[in-house]
């Protein structure tokens, strides 16, 4: 997953607007999120933008996964404050 997971994170931050790509593999045992082991998570930042700005992104992004069929893949937004 790591190997995969630095391909993918390569391509999101391709994507103008994205600051940043951080990812989050496998478990913690006595964590919040108990997940299989094979499982991974990107958290990805964005410049500060419009919402229809976001949205573009956001096709972008699920665009760009679209190149890894064999994952099983979301696009799911935060709210954050400034």
């Amino acid at each position: 997953m790591s190997t995969l997971g630095a391909r993918v994170a390569g391509d999101l931050v391709a994507i103008p607007g994205i600051v940043t790509v951080e990812q989050t593999m496998g478990r913690a045992e006595s964590g919040e999120d108990t997940w299989e082991p094979n499982r991974s998570e990107f958290h990805i930042e964005l410049k500060h933008m419009s919402g229809r700005a976001e949205g573009a992104i956001q096709a972008a992004i699920r665009a760009a996964l679209q190149h890894y069929p064999s994952l099983r893949t979301e696009v799911l937004t935060f709210l954050g404050t400034v």
